[in-house]
C-alpha cells in the first residue's frame, strides 16, 4: 500500500543559506534510505533554492523535488500531504535539522502503538546562533516514551503547538489539511484536528527536532493581534464550537495559553479598533475564557497566580469572593475555594542606603487584595506603634499592561543614626497579620542568603525573624569583618563565578573623597556629557569621571580636553567596576541598568549589597510616552530625576509615584546649548521616530536591517510619498526652502532606501541642531520638546497611527501627553501633511492657536543656566 515507511515533508522558501545542513541531518538518518522519502517543495523562492535542491536530489534518489508558485507553508504542506507514498508523514522546515536517531525512533514507536493514537512527536529544541536554548514546558509532563491519554488531568498541559510531529498517512489524521486561510496558527490548527480523533499522543525521549531561531525579529510581531485577532479569535471558537456541552480539558488549556501569552505579552487585544469594535472583539474573548473551567485555569503550570485570579473574575459565570479567618485569607469561586495563604507578603523592592538614611520600597502582595478595601499599615518601630502611609502600587499592571490586581505600596526613610529594630503589621479583613517577606533580587538583603544582612560605612544592617535590625558602631563595621567576609564570600560564591570574590572586594578600598560618575550611552553623547563638562572644573571635593564606551573611544581626543581625559573610563574596564562600587552619585541619560552597571543586569544582584551610590537620571528626552513598568518609582533603579517642566512634574508625582523632593527642577543641561533666539535658516526638519516592527533584533549594538519588510510599510511608502511629492519640491523651491530628512540613528541602515528626486531634500543621521529649523516635521518622538523649547512650529506625521495604536510599532502604545493634546496639527498622509506645511509657509512660520499658547508655558526655565542648577542641586544634596 505505501512505498516507503516515512515521508518527510520539506516546504522550500528562501533558505538557501540552510539547505545543506538540513540535507545533511536528513542524508545521517541511521533509518535506512530506501524506507524514507524526502520530498522537497519550492514555494516560489526567490533565491538559489530550487537549484540547491535539484543538484541534491540528483545524487539521492530518495529525495524528490516540486516545484509551485508561491502560495504559503499551509498550501505546500497540503501538498507535500498529497504526494507523499510513506506509511507515516513527518515534517521539517528547511533551516532546521533532525537529529540522526529521529525516523528511526519514531517510525518503531509508531509500529508499536499503531492503534493506539495518531500523532507522535519529540523533543523540539531553539537553536540561536549554535546555542541550544531551553524547551517548552510540556517536557515537565511528556518525559518518557510513551502514550499519553490527553483526558487525563497530568496530560491537559502539554500543549503540541509545534510541527516536530510526525502523523499517520491513513484514517481520519490522513484526510486532515491545514487551513490555507490562515496567516498564524496554521500549526496548531492542524494539530488539534488530529489530535481530536483520538485524544492522545505519542512521545518518543531521545530525537530532536532542532528548530532555527534567526537573530533577525522583525516579522515576529505577525503574532499581533492587529493582524491575526480576528482568524485566531474565529479558529478558538471553532475548535469549541465542536463540543456544545463541555470542550475536553486539553482543548481548554490548549487555547488557555495562548491566550495567556498574547496577555503578558500584550499581543492579544485588538487596541487600534474603534471603541464599539473593541468591546465586542473583548467580548468574544470573555465567552472563550467562560467555557475554561475554573480547575483548568487554577492548575496551568504557567499562568501566573495573579493572572489566574483575575480570570476567575472576569468569567461571566462566576462569583468570586473573599475572606479571612484564623488561618489567613481565602478566595472562592462560586463558593468553591481557589486560593488560600497563611499571611500577607510584604515585596522589598527597594532597600538602599542613600547618605544618612536607610530607603525602604516594597508593596504587599496577595490576590484577595483586589476584593477589600485598603489595609491599615503599622510600622512596629523600637517596640512603638507608627502609622504608615499605603498608596497605590504601579504593579497593579503584574507583568503586563492591563490592571490585574491591587498591590499596595509602603515607603519609608530610617535614619541611621540610632540602633533601631522594625518590622510592619497589616490590619486587613477585621484581622491583623505579621506579614512575610520577599527580597527581589537587586535588593542589598538577598532572599536566598544564610546572612541576610550588609554593611554601610557604620552602620550593619540585617533581617531575621520578620524584624530588620539597625545597629551601630564606632567605627566602620566593614573593616572589622573584612577578614571574614572576604573568605565567606570566596567560598560562597566560587561555585558560581571566581570573579565575583574578587570585584566584591573592591568595595573595601573606599577613597576618601566624594565620587561622582556620569553616563550616557553608547554613540550618545547627551545630557551627563554635557554636565561632567560643566562640573569636572569646579574645586569642591568631589573626583568625577565619565564613562565613555569601547566603540566610541575613538572620540576621546576630540571630545574632552587632556585635563578632562585624565578622568574618562573605559565602560566594563576594571576601573569603572572600582568606582561603580565606591561612587556616591550615578549621574546618566539613561537609567535601564545594562546601561550603568558595569557587571551586566543579573550579575548586579551579586553586588548591590555593596553599592551606595544614589542615581540621578538626567533624562535623554522628555519623558511623554507611557512607560510604567520602566520608570514607576518602585520599579527601577531612578533615585532623583531631572525635569524641565510642569507637565513632568505632575507626571512624575501622579502616575510614576515619585516625591515632590524626588525630583530636581533644572532642567536638562543639553537645553543650555539651544539658542532660543538665533536667527533661522531656510530649513525644515523631518525627523521621525523608529519602528521595533520594521527592524531586527540588537546585535553587537546594532540592530539587523530587514529591508522588506521595511519597504512594504505604510510609514516607508508615505515618507517617500512625501519627499518626492511634486507639490513639496514646488512648495520647497519657490519659496526657497530646504528639508532635512534625519532618519533615526537605528534606521540608519535604510538611509540608501530613501530616494529624493530634488537635491533640496537630504537624507541622513547626523546631529540635529533644533534652532536652524523654521519647522519640525516629527511623530511621538521626544525631540518635539526641542522644538517646543525654541517656539518652533510642529507638524505631527504617523502614517501607521493605528499599528502605534495597536502596540505594534514600540514597546509603548499610549502617551502620557497625547498628540492631540500637543504642538502642532496631526496628519497621516503626506497629502494632508503637505497641507498644514502649505499652511505654515504663508504664515511665515509662526505657531498658531491653541499651540502657540502651549509652547510658551510648557517650560519651566528657558535661561541657559540648567547645568547650574543641577550642580547646585547636587551639592547641596551631597
Amino acid at each position: 500500500m505505501f512505498d516507503y515507511k516515512i515521508s518527510v515533508i520539506v516546504p522550500v522558501y528562501n533558505s538557501a543559506e540552510f539547505l545543506a545542513e538540513c540535507f545533511a541531518s536528513l542524508e545521517a538518518q541511521t533509518f535506512p534510505a530506501k524506507d524514507f522519502e524526502v520530498l522537497l517543495i519550492d514555494d516560489g523562492s526567490k533565491d538559489n533554492g530550487a537549484e540547491i535542491c535539484t543538484e541534491f536530489c540528483s545524487a539521492h534518489s530518495n529525495f524528490k523535488f516540486f516545484s509551485k508558485p508561491n502560495e504559503g507553508v499551509s498550501a505546500t504542506r497540503n501538498f507535500g500531504i498529497e504526494h507523499a507514498k510513506g506509511k507515516y508523514m513527518l515534517f521539517l522546515d528547511s533551516d532546521d535539522c533532525l537529529t540522526e536517531d529521529t525516523l528511526k525512533t519514531v517510525y518503531t514507536f509508531f509500529e508499536d502503538h499503531f492503534d493506539e493514537t495518531d500523532l507522535v512527536t519529540y523533543k523540539i529544541v531553539p537553536v540561536t546562533n549554535g546555542h541550544r536554548g531551553g524547551v517548552h514546558f510540556r517536557y515537565r509532563t511528556l518525559n518518557r516514551t510513551a502514550v499519553y491519554d490527553l483526558n487525563d488531568e497530568e496530560n491537559w498541559y502539554i500543549t503540541q503547538t509545534t510541527m516536530n510531529i510526525c502523523v499517520k498517512n491513513s484514517g481520519p489524521a490522513a484526510a486532515e489539511r491545514f487551513d490555507t486561510a490562515l496567516v498564524f496558527h496554521e500549526d496548531q490548527d492542524y494539530i488539534c484536528r488530529v489530535l481530536k480523533h483520538k485524544m492522545t499522543i505519542g512521545y518518543c525521549d531521545g530525537p530532536e527536532y532542532l528548530y532555527r531561531r534567526h537573530l533577525s525579529s522583525a516579522t515576529g510581531s505577525r503574532s499581533h493581534a492587529y493582524y491575526i485577532f480576528e482568524d485566531s479569535t474565529a479558529l478558538r471558537e471553532r475548535m469549541f464550537a465542536e463540543y456544545p456541552e463541555s470542550v475536553p480539558k486539553y482543548f481548554q488549556a490548549f487555547v488557555l495559553h495562548d491566550l495567556n501569552w498574547k496577555f503578558i505579552s500584550d499581543t492579544l487585544l485588538p487596541y487600534h479598533y474603534s471603541d464599539e469594535e473593541f468591546e465586542k472583539a473583548k467580548n468574544r474573548l470573555l465567552a472563550l475564557l467562560d467555557r475554561i473551567d475554573d480547575d483548568v485555569i487554577m492548575s496551568h503550570p504557567k499562568v501566573e497566580l495573579y493572572h489566574k485570579t483575575f480570570a476567575l473574575g472576569l468569567k461571566k459565570s462566576n462569583t468570586v469572593t473573599a475572606f479571612a479567618d484564623d488561618e489567613g485569607v481565602h478566595l472562592l469561586s462560586n463558593g468553591v475555594e481557589q486560593f488560600s495563604s497563611p499571611t500577607l507578603v510584604i515585596v522589598v523592592n527597594k532597600l538602599k542606603v542613600i547618605k544618612n538614611k536607610l530607603i525602604f520600597d516594597g508593596m504587599i502582595k496577595n490576590p484577595v487584595l483586589s476584593f477589600f478595601d485598603k489595609p491599615e499599615v503599622k510600622l512596629l518601630y523600637n517596640g512603638k506603634e507608627i502609622p504608615v502611609e499605603v498608596t497605590d502600587s504601579s504593579y497593579d499592571y503584574y507583568h503586563c499592561r492591563i490592571k490585574t490586581s491591587v498591590f499596595w505600596r509602603i515607603r519609608y526613610e530610617f535614619d541611621l543614626n540610632e540602633n533601631a529594630d522594625f518590622g510592619f503589621r497589616i490590619a486587613f479583613a477585621d484581622r491583623t497579620f505579621e506579614p512575610n517577606y520577599y527580597f527581589m533580587p537587586t535588593t542589598a538583603i538577598k532572599q536566598d542568603s544564610k546572612n541576610k544582612a550588609f554593611f554601610s560605612g557604620k552602620t550593619r544592617i540585617s533581617f531575621k525573624k520578620g524584624l530588620f535590625k539597625i545597629r551601630k558602631c564606632g567605627f566602620p563595621l566593614s573593616l572589622l569583618m573584612r577578614p571574614a567576609s572576604c573568605v565567606r564570600n570566596f567560598l560562597h560564591y566560587i561555585p558560581t563565578n571566581p570573579k565575583i570574590p574578587v570585584y566584591r572586594s573592591l568595595a573595601a578600598f573606599r577613597p576618601k573623597r566624594d565620587v561622582w560618575i556620569y553616563l550616557d550611552r553608547y554613540s550618545v553623547f547627551d545630557n551627563a556629557y554635557q554636565q561632567f563638562k560643566h562640573d569636572i572644573s569646579k574645586n569642591d571635593g568631589v573626583d568625577r569621571y565619565y564613562v565613555l564606551n569601547k566603540c566610541d573611544w575613538d572620540q576621546l581626543e576630540e571630545r574632552f580636553t587632556p585635563e578632562e581625559r585624565k578622568n574618562v573610563v573605559l565602560f566594563h574596564g576594571m576601573k569603572h567596576k572600582y568606582l561603580y562600587m565606591n561612587c556616591t552619585k550615578l549621574i546618566t541619560s539613561f537609567s535601564n541598568i545594562s546601561n550603568i552597571c558595569p557587571f551586566g543586569i543579573k550579575p548586579m544582584r551579586w553586588y548591590s549589597d555593596l553599592t551606595r551610590f544614589e542615581v540621578i537620571y538626567l533624562q535623554h528626552g522628555i519623558l511623554h510616552a507611557s512607560l510604567l513598568a520602566m520608570y514607576a518609582k518602585e520599579r527601577c533603579q531612578i533615585d532623583r530625576v531631572v525635569v524641565s517642566s510642569g507637565f513632568e512634574v505632575e507626571s512624575f508625582t501622579g502616575k510614576y509615584g515619585y516625591a515632590h523632593k524626588d525630583l530636581i527642577l533644572s532642567g536638562m543641561p543639553r537645553y543650555d546649548f539651544i539658542d532660543r533666539g538665533a536667527p533661522k535658516k531656510n530649513r525644515i526638519l523631518l525627523s521621525p521616530s523608529w519602528r521595533s516592527n520594521l527592524v531586527g533584533k540588537l546585535i553587537n549594538n546594532e540592530r539587523e536591517a530587514s529591508p522588506e519588510v521595511f519597504m512594504n510599510s505604510d510609514f516607508y511608502k508615505e515618507i517617500q510619498n512625501f519627499i518626492n511629492s511634486p507639490r513639496l519640491i514646488r512648495l520647497l523651491e519657490e519659496n526657497d526652502l530646504y528639508l532635512d530628512f534625519k532618519n533615526h540613528p537605528i534606521f540608519r541602515c535604510y538611509n540608501e532606501l530613501f530616494s529624493p528626486e530634488s537635491e533640496r531634500i537630504t537624507v541622513s543621521c547626523g546631529n540635529t541642531v533644533m534652532d536652524d529649523y523654521q519647522l519640525m516635521i516629527t511623530d511621538y518622538s521626544s525631540i518635539v520638546f526641542d522644538a517646543v523649547y525654541i517656539n518652533c512650529p510642529i507638524i505631527y506625521f504617523v502614517p501607521d497611527y493605528d499599528k502605534f495604536e495597536a502596540g505594534v510599532s514600540h514597546n509603548y502604545r499610549e502617551l502620557d501627553l497625547p498628540l492631540e493634546k500637543g504642538f502642532g496639527p496631526f496628519t497621516r498622509t503626506a497629502d494632508d501633511l503637505i497641507d498644514e506645511l502649505e499652511k505654515y509657509v504663508s504664515s511665515g512660520f509662526k505657531p498658531c492657536e491653541p499651540y502657540a499658547s502651549r509652547m510658551s508655558d510648557f517650560f519651566l526655565h528657558t535661561d541657559k543656566h540648567c547645568m547650574d542648577r543641577l550642580y547646585d542641586d547636587l551639592m547641596e544634596n551631597r
